[in-house]
């Protein structure tokens, strides 16, 4: 998943340009857009496109080639953690002074502190690309919420007019 952007040399390339690409649909980038003219089934049909979308970007996010590696380095972790109680048994049982089992557990605080180490390492490299998949799952999210909107707002109105209410106080005065 590496994407190289080049800049034209004027233009700062990053993480400015695209939160102007994605302006953030959370802050109103589509109040303008009227869905009236779409009948129910067709935005139900494109909440499940989004939904769909949501999904990619997650998987997207989960294939990340530094993300790979994370989950390599748990798999050593896990297997270490696992066969670590037999090293130390053998270890405590072989040695009588405390000097070999102060070097091992040196030894294993060193890979500790490593693997902590590179698991910040793959943190710092994914960031960027974490914000990117970030500002895309807003943006989805705001194209659901508007979707979301009008069609509750057709169901309010369904309601109001099966149930006989008023839009305004003064219709309910009686005209003399």
């Amino acid at each position: 998943m590496d994407m190289k952007i080049d800049g034209n040399g004027n233009v700062q390339v990053g993480e400015v340009i695209i939160e102007k690409m994605f302006s953030l649909s959370c802050d109103g980038r589509y109040k303008d857009i009227d869905l009236s003219q779409f009948d129910e089934e067709q935005l139900e049909k494109v909440k499940s496109i989004l939904f769909k979308e949501r999904s990619r970007i997650l998987f997207g996010a989960f294939k990340q080639r530094y993300m790979k590696r994370m989950y390599w380095a748990f798999a050593v972790f896990i297997v270490a953690l696992n066969t670590s109680p037999k090293w130390v048994k053998e270890v405590i049982e072989s040695s009588d002074n405390i000097f070999s089992m102060t070097w091992f557990l040196l030894i294993v605080g060193v890979l500790f502190c490593g693997f902590l180490l590179f698991l910040t390492w793959l943190t710092n490299k994914m960031k960027r690309d974490n914000n990117s998949i970030d500002v895309l799952f807003r943006e989805n999210w705001g194209k659901k919420t508007l979707i979301d909107k009008e069609l509750q707002r057709r169901k309010d109105i369904y309601w109001r007019e099966k149930c006989g209410v008023k839009d305004n106080i003064f219709e309910y005065f009686e005209k003399e």
